[in-house]
């Protein structure tokens, strides 16, 4: 009573086993979705929403907002960037993220706005420098510079330890079109 195997069957449960293997290959400390989590606890921080924070005023868009509760969007991207033309290091905000990237050898920041255990705040997330190819768990501090014609921003990035890792940058707001870093 031994029926043949339909091959169309065949091929969707080899199709099905293929995607659930896949998506066990994303866990924590990979590109996958545990990362932010592992950077967290490792920082002993809790998120919370980067317009809150008082360097925000005048220099990210946070919209009108009086009221900044803990599920706040987070500002509309803004860009800034280390020089006006051609920028060493490019910073975008954008909800209640930060993306940094640039510099000789290539680094990359990304990282959360969140409370630390210590009480301050800072965006926490994975720093990458060079050739490196798992990334270290990062503070990006931010604090802001100029006049409110003239918003600039202060960013430091330290590992878990307080050690710096770049910076400081000093950041002018820039445009929101692609700007090409500078070559290394």
């Amino acid at each position: 009573m031994n029926q043949p195997i339909d091959p169309s069957c065949f091929l969707k449960r080899a199709l099905a086993a293929m995607a659930l293997a896949s998506l066990a290959a994303c866990g924590p400390g990979t590109v996958g979705t545990g990362a932010q989590e592992d950077y967290l606890k490792l920082a002993q921080a809790q998120t919370q929403p980067v317009c809150a924070a008082s360097w925000t005023k005048g220099r990210l868009d946070c919209g009108n907002s009086v009221a900044i509760g803990e599920n706040h969007p987070g500002t509309l991207r803004v860009q800034y960037a280390s020089a006006a033309t051609a920028p060493d290091y490019l910073v975008v905000f954008e909800g209640n993220q930060v993306r940094v990237s640039g510099g000789c050898p290539r680094r990359s920041f990304e990282g959360e706005w969140s409370q630390l255990k210590s009480g301050g705040s800072a965006f926490v997330g994975g720093f990458l420098q060079g050739t490196q190819t798992q990334a270290g768990t990062a503070l990006a501090e931010v604090t802001s510079q100029g006049s409110d014609g003239q918003p600039q921003l202060r960013l430091l990035l330290l590992d878990v330890d307080k050690r710096v890792l770049l910076g400081p940058l000093t950041l002018q707001k820039v445009g929101s079109g692609d700007l090409p870093l500078a070559p290394c």
